[in-house]
């Protein structure tokens, strides 16, 4: 009955060793997969993270592009001030009618049209740097209807063209303008590489 006993209980130990084993490898197996989880939890959030600071700097970029082309057109301001009006009028009407002539057909069409356009300038015009932008334009414009004389200081410097469905822009401001949207679209274009 000895021999009986041994043997059943070596069955039971044999058992019991095979039950830990599964068990073991039951809870191994059980923390692999949460150990697997959790990472994959982690890098999600690292990825929205990441997401999430990609877009709040290229915010604060875009905040820090606006303020210095504010700051460059400030300081085009101060500086153009420094210039003798009468030279500034003569180098804006020159660059003013040199944009006309590079305009296309389509284009000189609507400014020719029976509604005309206002001239507008980032300074008051004397009465005769008036006529002879009017006769410049004439000039380049042939039939053209020049109309208001308006002022806007936030051009800087130069001067728009300004028909009901047509603007000819040649200022500092739309010179800022353009290089910003360039320096923005390259760094979108950065962003999305």
């Amino acid at each position: 009955m000895a021999a009986a006993l041994q043997v059943q209980q070596a069955s039971f130990e044999a058992k019991a060793a095979d039950h830990r084993a599964a068990m073991l490898a039951g809870v191994a197996e059980e923390r692999g997969r949460l150990i697997d989880q959790a990472n994959a939890e982690a890098a999600a959030i690292r990825d929205r993270m990441h997401a999430a600071m990609e877009v709040d700097r290229a915010r604060d970029l875009r905040g820090l592009q606006e303020q210095a082309a504010l700051l460059a057109g400030a300081m085009a301001l101060k500086l153009i001030n420094r210039l003798p009006g009468d030279l500034i009028a003569s180098a804006m009407c020159d660059a003013l009618c040199d944009r006309v002539r590079s305009l296309t057909d389509s284009e000189r069409s609507r400014l020719v049209g029976p509604d005309g356009f206002d001239i507008v300038t980032a300074v008051p015009l004397s009465a005769e740097e008036q006529e002879r932008l009017r006769t410049a334009l004439s000039r380049s414009l042939p039939g053209c209807k020049p109309g208001a004389m308006l002022t806007d200081p936030n051009l800087i410097a130069g001067a728009e063209l300004r028909a009901p469905d047509l603007v000819v822009r040649n200022s500092w401001r739309a010179d800022l303008d353009a290089m910003l949207a360039q320096l923005m679209a390259g760094e979108d274009n950065a962003a999305s590489s």
